[in-house]
């Protein structure tokens, strides 16, 4: 069969549709024939979509929660409006959250949830009449009596048996920025962490699999090989789930000789974890240059309500550890989380106060406002009705965002106010680390930001 796969993942710069190819990938090594069209990168991304649905057997569309959706519904719109009735197969961590509202409002035939690829063929199989739906996991739809269905959950527990992603499908170097040439890669899949505030426990059932350090290696230099990147950027939700994997994928890109920088995202507790395995400064001989650590809060009390695994004093150790060993470091704070006191909120502010001293050059912190994603357990505390998720229509979730009030959720307005008037403050003091930009995305923070979001939304 043969599929088309869209998404419009938008942000300030391109970012390599993951998700899509790790789809094209495994639908090709099954047989299928697949065509992906990423709006990021091709203005011209509703004509080609609607000239290859015409062709397609089946229509695959993916978001996150937030601007993204709105590509996909301007895309679903288009099709009926030509006529194009073609199943249609929502995934991505959108689709996994809010499954049930997307089929109840006709949005798609079928949603998948959490992991695709097997679900993918599994749907293509029930079309070609070898399979029945409700044998196939990860997958909601509508059975005959109108009921949305959910099919069990499953997890791929051995990746080394997916074929290598093919990057062919795209035109790699569109996503390549002048003098950032980042090219985008996934060692794992799932987080075992149960952060509150979190899509990836819904999307991932707290289950992480990862590649094993060989394949990593191989993987790594070949994709060096063919797009000569200036870094590579680890996307896995949390690459630091085990922190022997990454001690000993360290020394063995060390001993490959690897030579392209790594971004990653780790967890406080991880890199504490990891130092007792061996000094920071072999994360960066092996390459490793930048790290995202989410710090989310610096109150205990709110760390432990965010089931983060973490305290306050362990984000400052691991942050200062990578800092001496001379990695950069992304750190990212959450302002106006719900029922947050206000002493909580100042100490989130102290913590990033006292991390305004790294030395090394290129780490800085990213601050957001709190966002409720729905089937997240911290939105059962934002909107306590019972499925309240599933009232709130998807054209309304396109429309949301993690740096302005937005129709879901317009928090705290003195709150936010508050916050970036001692963000500025802190930009005096070192603005290298607290960036003018991240003031600027937060500052008119108290009003509700269509303006904001439509730069994103096509």
């Amino acid at each position: 069969m043969r599929i088309l796969l869209f998404s419009n993942i938008k942000g300030p710069e391109p970012y390599l549709p993951l998700n899509l190819l790790a789809l094209a990938t495994y639908a090709k090594a099954c047989g299928h024939q697949a065509d992906i069209v990423d709006g990021q990168v091709d203005a011209q991304w509703l004509d080609r979509c609607v000239a290859l649905a015409e062709q397609a057997d089946v229509v695959g569309v993916s978001s996150y929660t937030g601007p993204s959706i709105n590509a996909v519904l301007v895309l679903l719109k288009e099709l009926r409006k030509k006529g194009i009735r073609k199943p249609v197969i929502w995934g991505g961590y959108h689709g996994t959250l809010a499954n049930r509202k997307i089929i109840g409002e006709g949005w798609a035939d079928f949603v998948v949830q959490g992991y695709g690829e097997h679900a993918l063929i599994g749907i293509l199989d029930h079309l070609a009449g070898k399979a029945d739906i409700g044998d196939i996991p990860n997958v909601s739809y509508q059975d005959e009596n109108g009921k949305v269905k959910q099919n069990r959950r499953t997890k791929i527990d051995f990746l080394d048996e997916l074929p290598p992603m093919d990057y062919s499908f795209v035109e790699v170097p569109k996503y390549y920025v002048p003098g950032r040439q980042t090219l985008q890669y996934i060692s794992s899949y799932g987080c075992p962490y149960a952060c509150t505030f979190c899509a990836e426990p819904a999307h991932s059932l707290r289950r992480w699999r990862g590649f094993s350090v060989e394949r990593v290696v191989q993987d790594m230099k070949r994709l060096d090989d063919l797009y000569h990147p200036r870094m590579i950027s680890f996307v896995d939700p949390n690459i630091s789930s085990q922190p022997a994997r990454v001690a000993a994928l360290a020394e063995a890109l060390i001993l490959a000789g690897s030579r392209v920088p790594i971004l990653c995202n780790m967890r406080s507790r991880d890199v504490l974890e990891i130092e007792k395995i061996i000094p920071l400064d072999r994360l960066r001989a092996a390459g490793f240059r930048k790290i995202f650590i989410g710090i989310e809060s610096g109150d205990d009390e709110q760390l432990k309500s965010l089931k983060k695994s973490a305290t306050a004093s362990f984000h400052h150790q691991a942050v200062m550890a990578l800092d001496r060993a001379e990695i950069e470091v992304q750190m990212s704070f959450i302002h106006d989380l719900p029922e947050e006191s206000d002493a909580q909120a100042k100490a989130t502010l102290e913590l990033a106060e006292n991390l305004l001293d790294v030395k090394t050059r290129g780490s800085y912190q990213s601050h957001h406002f709190y966002m409720p994603y729905p089937g997240t357990e911290l939105f059962d505390t934002v909107f306590p009705e019972e499925n309240s998720y599933d009232q709130v229509p998807t054209e309304d979730w396109a429309r949301t965002s993690t740096f302005q009030a937005n129709r879901v959720w317009q928090g705290d307005p003195d709150r936010r106010r508050w916050v970036v008037g001692e963000l500025e403050k802190f930009h005096t003091i070192n603005p290298a680390v607290v960036r003018k930009r991240e003031i600027g995305r937060l500052r008119q923070s108290a009003a509700v930001g269509d303006d904001y979001l439509e730069r994103f939304l096509l």
